[in-house]
Parts: structure tokens; C-alpha cells; sequence
């Protein structure tokens, strides 16, 4: 990953020489990658699952009003949300069967509704839900995911939370 404030040219030859497909992400200008100006990222240094979900626990915590979904790269850690007990997690992903997803979406778009969800790409894209507030990502690989994911919320003119926890 390269980040910066402007991409001049050698940049750009810098990042196809040496990266695979490189994307760009652009916070200013017109490009189709372009995260909404409502949208507030922020990273967090993150060494293990468990340190990120302390950060969750606490976020959620603190945080109870807003909407929540978090994404991971695994079916097996969208899961494991299930077994923990600070916040009512709805895990979504390919091997739940087309009854239990859409049962795990109505009950997070139920108004009022107090549930997290947690899924992988699978909920990333074609998800019709307005009113997300935040967008935490446990890990993510690849710069289109990240664009998509971040896409659920902020959307509509509403102000948005993303949260990158950047480690194992």
C-alpha cells in the first residue's frame, strides 16, 4: 500500500512497477474510488483477534446508539462474534443458507434494532440498508473491499464512521 496526499506521476510508475494492480483511492477528487466526504477513517494498530475485540468492546460500549456492521476476511471469525456475549452479533456469511441471512438482515434493519453485524465480502456488496453508522473492518486485503465496505454507510449525505484495524 502506498498513501498520499497527491499522486504525481512518479508515484504512479513507482506503484505499477513495483505493486500488483495497484488501486487508487481518491479522497479528493472525481475517481469512482472515492470515499463519500461524510466518511471518517480512522486505523487502528491491531497484533491479534483478541486485541481487536477488546477495541470493539469498548467502542460498543461507549457507543450503544449507533448502527454497527463489522467485516473479516474469514467465515470462521465472522462466527466467532457469535459466542461473545458484550453486544448481540448477527454473523452473515457464504455458508449460512439464504433463510438465515435474510433472517440475520431483518433483524438488523428492524428499527431500533441493537444487533451487530458481522459478515465477509458476502454482505459487502447488494446490502440495502441505509442507516449504518459505523463500518469497522477486522482486516482487509484488498483495496475494492475496503472501497465497498466502507460504502454501507455514509451514504445519503449522512456522516459515517469506518474503522481499519490494520494487523493480524
Amino acid at each position: 500500500m502506498i498513501f498520499s496526499a497527491t499522486v504525481p506521476n512518479f508515484i504512479a510508475k513507482i506503484a505499477s512497477e513495483s505493486m500488483d494492480k495497484p488501486v487508487l483511492i481518491d479522497l479528493v477528487g472525481e475517481d469512482t474510488n472515492q470515499l463519500p466526504a461524510t466518511l471518517v477513517s480512522k486505523a487502528i494498530i491491531s497484533p491479534n483477534f483478541e486485541h481487536k475485540i477488546q477495541h470493539i468492546k469498548q467502542f460498543v460500549q461507549q457507543n450503544r446508539d449507533k448502527k454497527v456492521m463489522i467485516f473479516t476476511e474469514t467465515k470462521s471469525d465472522a462466527q466467532r462474534f457469535a459466542e461473545l456475549d458484550f453486544a448481540k452479533f448477527l454473523p452473515i456469511h457464504g455458508d449460512l443458507d439464504q433463510r438465515a441471512r435474510e433472517k440475520a438482515l431483518g433483524r438488523f434493519r428492524e428499527e431500533g434494532s441493537k444487533y451487530i453485524l458481522v459478515g465477509t465480502d458476502v454482505a459487502a456488496r447488494g446490502l440495502d440498508v441505509d442507516d449504518i453508522d459505523v463500518v469497522m473492518h477486522l482486516q482487509c486485503r484488498q483495496v475494492d473491499s475496503f472501497v465497498h465496505r466502507s460504502g454501507r454507510t455514509a451514504r445519503k449525505g449522512k456522516d459515517g464512521l469506518n474503522i481499519l484495524f490494520i494487523g493480524k
